[in-house]
């Protein structure tokens, strides 16, 4: 039997930054739908914590967790962050 290339690594590295997409789009969607609702600007609900920390908690899933764990040579898309030094490369093969 052969070894699998399926890496389980990658599914939670990219189920992480996906997920933390979701929260950013529903943080936005969700002071949207308030904005709305109560007939205000979305800048208004968009300057508040209820806002912020969702959107923060999201982009630190998205850049932290889902591209700052992958490593360098072993995916096909790598970035580069002042923590991994890793190079924002796209590799076509």
């Amino acid at each position: 039997m052969t070894k699998s290339s399926f890496s389980w690594a990658y599914v939670i590295t990219n189920a992480l930054w996906i997920f933390g997409l979701a929260v950013v789009l529903a943080a936005f969607g969700r002071h949207d739908f308030l904005a709305h609702t109560r007939k205000r600007k979305l800048g208004e609900f968009l300057r508040g914590d209820s806002f912020l920390k969702p959107l923060f908690q999201g982009l630190k899933l998205v850049a932290g967790a889902g591209m700052g764990m992958q490593k360098g040579e072993q995916t096909p898309i790598t970035f580069k962050t002042r923590l991994t030094g890793q190079y924002n490369i796209l590799e076509i093969e």
